[in-house]
């Protein structure tokens, strides 16, 4: 394992869906390239938002609790 600061800022954070048996990590894998498809895909375009490519998006795994997080800033702001 291995530890990095990540810098705060504004983030869009695009929950996963939860796989039904915890266990199956093929779903899972599945469900985040979903997720980032729709964020990357569908939701970014049009938004009011653009990918903020100074700082590191990461993907969120806690407690069945499963995410995507992506550095934004406003169109025009970067």
């Amino acid at each position: 394992m291995i530890s990095f600061h990540i810098p705060g800022g504004l983030f869009a954070v695009f929950p996963v869906d939860k796989p039904k048996d915890p266990e199956d990590s093929t779903v899972l894998s599945e469900n985040v390239q979903v997720t980032w498809f729709y964020a990357l895909k569908q939701w970014l375009p049009s938004s009011d938002y653009m990918p903020d490519e100074t700082r590191t998006p990461y993907e969120y795994y806690l407690d069945g609790e499963n995410a995507v997080c992506m550095p934004v800033v406003l169109r025009g702001k970067a």
